[in-house]
């Protein structure tokens, strides 16, 4: 298995020298991954802490319970137990949880099988065996355009969406929504927004991290392009990326 992940923060957080508020957090076991991507709101006042809370959480609980596998039980009790760890900060702050507001986007591999889950607008790609590339979970967006859910939210277990199983991927892109425009694209069709995966971008970044990780940085090599400023001319928001190749010596 090869793994690459990274974070930027976008073209105005980097003018105001101000961190980045997506998150990432991966924990590689024997013969499995686990991984999380959260992204804190802009207009909460802490969500930077909320983000790496959830992720940090959500990985810890479920490198814990991987026997449950493929049970939903394990990824939903993760969720929950990154709600509880968020209302345990905020009641430490004394401060709203809304203040901590973030999406969390998570899953795991293990034994050759992937499940993931989600709440809010990161998301993942998967790359079949045959090149296609399957989503399997939507984005989550409120009611009104431009308004995300968030774990933070009031009825957040409403909108979060689990995964069928997923049986041997080749590889994933999981991703923040500050890689729209890059990696994916979306159109408006009969009401809805679709996600259009761009897979050429999608395999040659596959192809590069495959060839390249054992002689270079690979996280930092991603870091740089992800700050870059054609990423940034694409979309100024901060970004987040986790890569996972589960098996290269089936890449042509």
């Amino acid at each position: 298995m090869i793994t690459a992940y990274a974070m930027a923060s976008g073209r105005n957080h980097l003018k105001d020298n101000a961190c980045c508020q997506d998150n990432i957090d991966i924990r590689i076991l024997k013969d499995s991954l686990v991984f999380a991507i959260a992204d804190g709101a802009g207009s909460a006042a802490s969500s930077l802490h909320g983000s790496e809370l959830a992720v940090k959480t959500f990985c810890e609980s479920l490198s814990k319970s991987t026997s449950l596998f493929p049970d939903n039980t394990c990824l939903i009790a993760a969720f929950d137990d990154a709600r509880k760890a968020l209302e345990k900060e905020a009641n430490k702050r004394c401060c709203s949880i809304k203040d901590l507001h973030t999406t969390l986007f998570g899953g795991i591999y293990l034994k050759g099988n992937l499940k993931c889950a989600g709440i809010g607008d990161s998301m993942c790609f998967v790359v079949e065996k045959d090149g296609e590339v399957l989503i399997p979970v939507q984005p989550t967006k409120g009611e009104f355009i431009n308004e995300t859910i968030f774990i933070t939210s009031e009825y957040w277990k409403d909108f979060l969406k689990v995964s069928d199983l997923i049986e041997n991927p080749k590889s994933l892109v999981a991703c923040s929504d500050g890689l729209l425009n890059i990696i994916y694209s979306t159109v408006f069709e009969n009401g809805i927004w679709k996600l259009i995966p761009h897979k050429d971008v999608i395999e040659n970044m596959m192809d590069y991290i495959a060839k390249n990780h054992v002689v270079i940085d690979i996280n930092k090599e991603i870091a740089d392009m992800l700050r870059g400023d054609r990423a940034n001319d694409l979309n100024n928001d901060d970004k987040a990326l986790v890569v996972a190749i589960f098996n290269e010596t089936n890449r042509e």
